[in-house]
């Protein structure tokens, strides 16, 4: 399928922004196939980077001091073959259809002013002999997302936020090793030793909280 022609309202505005005629989309194509995609996550880091240190987003930091970054995984597109270099990951449901797609885990620079910006990305890669299992997968593809994040931004003060799927050991050891603060949604049923250890305390700071009789 050839790509769209752009409008020319956008061919125009492109001009007057660069000063350059817009490239047919079949060449930009042609070259984003041969482009290495660790480019385009250096580009992307470079251009967050440039933000940073103008401190266009010092006042959106948590608590005066953290850049708030949220992890989760979602799918692209979904597709009924696989790609020429079999990379697209697959589940087969129970009527045994198999369904194939691209799935990538973001870390996304998010604000309360509802700003959300890609700081790195992580594709989920295929693995030949499993089927697609969300909560594996991407818990391999975090800990590779993590070591891009920490080499784009080294030095930055991060909190990741991440929901119930992630918090584990690895992934605690991987924050404090960054030096990185975290912040994850606790469902019934995970992290069972720290629901334990918090319901033992409510239980006695509640027994200690007792008003006494006098005798």
């Amino acid at each position: 399928m050839r790509p769209a022609a752009p409008p020319r309202r956008v061919k125009e505005n492109y001009f007057k922004v660069f000063g350059q005629r817009l490239l047919h989309l079949d060449t930009v194509e042609t070259f984003l196939r041969q482009l290495p995609p660790t480019c385009l996550e250096e580009l992307k880091a470079k251009l967050i980077c440039a933000l940073i240190e103008q401190k266009v987003l010092l006042k959106l930091r948590l608590a005066g001091k953290y850049f708030t970054v949220a992890i989760d995984g979602t799918g692209s597109a979904s597709y009924g073959e696989n790609d020429a270099e079999g990379s697209r990951i697959h589940k087969t449901s129970k009527n045994g259809v198999t369904t194939r797609f691209h799935y990538v885990v973001e870390a996304k620079l998010v604000t309360s002013s509802g700003l959300a910006i890609s700081l790195a990305s992580e594709w989920v890669t295929n693995e030949p002999s499993r089927n697609y299992d969300k909560q594996g997968c991407e818990k391999r593809a975090f800990e590779r997302l993590a070591f891009n994040l920490k080499k784009y931004f080294p030095q930055l003060p991060i909190c990741i936020l991440a929901d119930s799927l992630y918090p584990n050991k690895t992934f605690m050891e991987m924050c404090e090793k960054n030096d990185w603060a975290f912040l994850v949604v606790r469902k019934d049923g995970s992290l069972k030793t720290l629901h334990n250890d918090i319901a033992d305390t409510k239980t006695d700071t509640a027994e200690a909280c007792k008003p006494t009789t006098p005798k």
